[in-house]
């Protein structure tokens, strides 16, 4: 029904009933299509992401829950010098960067997208030969030798960007969480900025913390 028929149904305004289909359409109950109309979804349900944050080897740098899985591994070198992440790098703007893109899955939908920065000259070869067990800590441990000591997250709430809303089926400026990571090396260098975005419309985040 349209706008104006649900509304004369429910003896409601259209400016409610626009709240609640934007309600039910952040909750996964309803799928939008522009020109098309609105339609219920088959199997309206959260993706529970147990939220680990990137911490030191003990940690994997980035460590989904086991549903998820990491799909379409991209790496290449950077013609031109990404310069927020030559920022968090502590490097100049104009030194070679190399960068990686790869994206979680689950149930053949994209949930996240985990972006990462290195200074090149520390990880020489890393396009060629990739990673080691498509891990990023096990590469920078393994075969560049490299042991983080410290990490420091940033976590934002954000809209998402063009590229980013097409890479996850989403819409234009749709809620996403982002957690933005530095690692560094015991000698307070940084060897990786990492950013990794979730799709904030049918994802709910667990993270349980323990004292010790």
């Amino acid at each position: 029904p349209s706008e104006n028929a649900l509304a004369e149904e429910y003896r409601v305004s259209r400016v409610t009933i626009r709240q609640a289909l934007a309600l039910l359409d952040d909750s996964g109950a309803i799928q939008k299509m522009q020109g098309v109309g609105v339609f219920v979804t088959d199997n309206p349900h959260f993706t529970l992401q147990e939220l680990q944050l990137p911490g030191n080897e003990s940690q994997p740098i980035m460590s989904p829950d086991a549903p998820l899985l990491s799909t379409h591994i991209h790496i290449e070198e950077l013609r031109e010098t990404d310069r927020h992440a030559a920022r968090m790098l502590h490097v100049p703007s104009g030194e070679p960067l190399v960068y990686l893109e790869r994206c979680f899955e689950k149930e053949d939908r994209v949930v996240g997208i985990y972006r990462a920065w290195f200074p090149r000259a520390r990880v020489p070869g890393l396009t060629a030969q990739g990673l080691v067990n498509c891990s990023v800590s096990a590469t920078l441990r393994k075969r560049y030798h490299c042991t983080v000591s410290s990490v420091e997250n940033y976590i934002e709430a954000i809209t998402l960007d063009v590229r980013s809303a097409q890479i996850l089926a989403s819409e234009y400026a749709a809620p996403a969480l982002k957690i933005d990571t530095v690692h560094m090396l015991e000698s307070g260098i940084p060897i990786a900025y990492s950013s990794t975005i979730w799709d904030g419309r049918n994802t709910k985040f667990h993270i349980m913390l323990t004292s010790k």
